[in-house]
């Protein structure tokens, strides 16, 4: 019972935080019914605890302090960046086609292509969603002390390492998507806005890592 009492006081936070900002994104932008708006809200949610949760590490070597293989505040928003993630894919499913996914990656037999996988900016951003999706799920699942002690600590960093594919192909989604839809130019802009932000603290940590290695 007190486990998961500390569990909840943990991650309730995060899930307030998330809600909120997502209400703050479904006010904002313009969708065509429910189903898109909670697609598009759900998106910049885990976008944002993502790129959030690619910044702690480098901010915290910064401030002088100790990273470890694995870290609390770095783990729990990359859970919520998953878990509304997987809240955006559902929805996103649900925008399109009437509920026929295979559309989303196919061509309909009557549209009598030779290659019947879609391509295009719609069917490339498409792609770059299920990339994202598998990777996030595969992440989640190992988002726990259980997993590290069963993979190793070298072993599952390793796959943690799947993030910095992840966070790219998660912006070109994104942008993609904002492109096609004619989004308001100020959301695109925040998009690329917290990139380029997510690339400087990454940089700036990978040299602090460097140097300290240099003086070992």
């Amino acid at each position: 019972m007190r486990s998961l009492l500390s569990v909840f006081t943990a991650h309730f936070p995060y899930l307030v935080m998330g809600l909120s900002i997502a209400y703050l994104f479904a006010t904002m932008v313009e969708a065509r019914d429910t189903i898109q708006m909670l697609s598009i809200s759900t998106a910049y949610v885990s976008f944002l605890f993502f790129a959030a949760a690619l910044v702690v590490a480098p901010v915290r070597m910064m401030l002088g302090q100790s990273i470890g293989v694995s870290n609390g505040l770095r783990r729990n928003f990359g859970i919520w960046a998953g878990v509304f993630a997987i809240a955006h894919v559902v929805a996103g499913l649900g925008v399109h086609f009437d509920g026929k996914i295979w559309l989303y990656f196919v061509y309909p037999p009557e549209a009598n292509k030779l290659i019947p996988l879609r391509y295009g900016m719609f069917g490339l951003t498409n792609y770059l969603g299920l990339f994202a999706t598998i990777a996030i799920s595969v992440l989640l699942v190992i988002s726990n002390n259980y997993s590290m002690r069963r993979l190793g600590p070298a072993r599952w960093k390793r796959i943690q390492r799947l993030a910095y594919p992840l966070f790219a192909a998660t912006v070109l989604h994104g942008l993609i998507y904002q492109t096609i839809e004619n989004r308001f130019v100020g959301l695109m802009a925040l998009v690329v806005a917290v990139t380029f932000v997510v690339i400087g603290f990454q940089i700036r940590g990978m040299s602090i890592r460097r140097a300290v290695r240099q003086e070992r």
